[in-house]
């Protein structure tokens, strides 16, 4: 795949990862995105953790040890591992580091409408809605 252009909301969510510990802060995110993909028919929403290249040559283990640890698989199936230079992709996306996750409302033309760092808060459900209702 090709991201965000393979991404079919319109807009989309993404809630990326970059280090295993970090799945208990996506986690609280879950119950809202599947809210708001019932609520708003055209987002998506998915699941992006972030590998550095150099485990592709292993990409067949870590993507089973995903697989094992997400036993829903409606989440499994918008789950997208993305194994690149980590610090390209920090650097694409205007991140400091990969020490928190990041939650993404991404437009079709791949633009940013929206962003938050970190597990969900009441504010940042607040403006995640604001931004998708103002669409």
């Amino acid at each position: 795949m090709q991201l965000p252009g393979d991404f079919d909301g319109d807009p989309t969510l993404a809630l990326v990862a970059f280090q295993r510990h970090q799945q208990r802060d996506i986690d609280t995110w879950i119950p809202l995105s599947i809210a708001l993909t019932e609520e708003f028919p055209d987002l998506r929403s998915y699941e992006v953790p972030v590998i550095p290249r150099g485990y592709r040559l292993v990409s067949w283990f870590i993507d089973g040890g995903m697989r094992a640890g997400i036993p829903d698989p409606a989440i499994r199936s918008t789950t997208i591992t993305v194994y690149t230079d980590k610090s390209r992709f920090l650097a694409a996306l205007d991140l400091g580091g990969d020490d928190v996750i990041q939650i993404l409302l991404i437009a079709t033309d791949g633009t940013i409408i929206w962003r938050a760092a970190g597990p969900r808060s009441d504010e940042a459900e607040t403006e995640l809605r604001a931004a998708l209702a103002n669409r």
